[in-house]
């Protein structure tokens, strides 16, 4: 399967080029992607990574040492701009709608070059070889700074994994997937919403912004050098990606049995996180994750009926608010 967003316009930054495979295998030089003459920094730790943004004038660190970054004008994802080749064996499996837009393969091949030209005449290059499959899934990602579009294309629910937005009480959320062994968590962490955090309302989250974490979008004041998160003037999708270990109690294997209960609860579109939305309205969401299920809705169903798991729908009206 291969996926491909809307056709981007001009790349004007450093690009980051994430070479999802075996990090052992010695093909993972990017020439394999079709880049050449490409200036290359790669699998920099976060200090260097941190190092090199804050000289591209891409972000700056707070008080406490962690790194903030500014994506833009996007701070949120885009979920009605997601194409998938229509081709086989993926026709026949796909929930094809609002949100899984079929495309030509001959479409990707361009964007696909687009990129690769991109990446080729960039002045810099940053390279992460991070493992996460083995079959071939081409994802081409361009033209966005936001992060949470890049984690989409590993979800796997024909290969045996059910990809959930969720948390769970031994793994960490938000992104995990219950597999034939059990829940685990593919992030290494978690990528929270700052709005509002404070140490009285969610200790365990704020106590993560920390060095080793990375803030996105947070409103920051300039002369204090501290994140003000009750400022919502940039968005109110500002984020923290946090490594799992800043969890006093996390589950260090990052994976558990398989889920007894699952409770949902009430979805809503709140301004910033989806391209387009300025004000709170509630909304409904196949499986409360439309915006990230390729397949159809009853294909995860199957997967809850097969290990006896219950779900529950809870209410959440008394919180309050436009998006209740």
């Amino acid at each position: 399967m291969k996926m491909a967003p809307s056709r981007p316009a001009a790349f004007a930054k450093p690009f980051v080029l994430r070479t999802f495979a075996n990090p052992t295998a010695t093909s993972l030089a990017i020439e394999k992607f079709g880049v050449t003459n490409a200036n290359t920094i790669r699998n920099l730790s976060y200090d260097e990574i941190a190092a090199h943004k804050a000289k591209n004038g891409e972000g700056q660190f707070v008080k406490n040492g962690t790194y903030t970054i500014d994506t833009g004008k996007f701070t949120g994802s885009s979920p009605k701009n997601k194409y998938i080749m229509d081709q086989a064996p993926s026709s026949q499996n796909i929930w094809w709608g609002d949100i899984n837009h079929p495309e030509r393969a001959e479409v990707f091949d361009e964007l696909y070059e687009t990129v690769t030209k991109h990446y080729s005449s960039a002045e810099k290059v940053y390279v992460f070889d991070g493992y996460a499959f083995r079959i071939e899934n081409d994802v081409v990602i361009g033209g966005t700074w936001y992060r949470g579009e890049k984690k989409k294309g590993i979800f796997l629910p024909l290969d045996g994994i059910m990809a959930m937005h969720c948390a769970a009480k031994t793994v960490t959320p938000p992104s995990s997937s219950a597999s034939r062994l059990g829940i685990f968590n593919f992030e290494g962490g978690c990528y929270a919403k700052t709005v509002n955090l404070s140490q009285e309302n969610e200790p365990d989250i704020y106590n993560t912004i920390k060095r080793d974490a990375l803030l996105e979008n947070a409103f920051v004041d300039a002369e204090a050098k501290e994140p003000d998160f009750y400022n919502t003037s940039r968005t109110e999708n500002g984020r923290v990606s946090y490594p799992i270990y800043h969890i006093l109690n996390h589950e260090p294997t990052s994976s558990g049995g398989h889920p007894s209960n699952i409770a949902c609860t009430p979805t809503a579109l709140v301004a910033g996180t989806e391209r387009g939305v300025t004000e709170p309205a509630a909304t409904f969401s196949a499986c409360f994750g439309a915006a990230f299920l390729p397949l159809h809705p009853t294909k995860y169903a199957k997967k809850l009926q097969k290990h006896n798991t219950s779900v529950y729908l809870v209410n959440t009206g008394c919180t309050s608010g436009g998006y209740a």
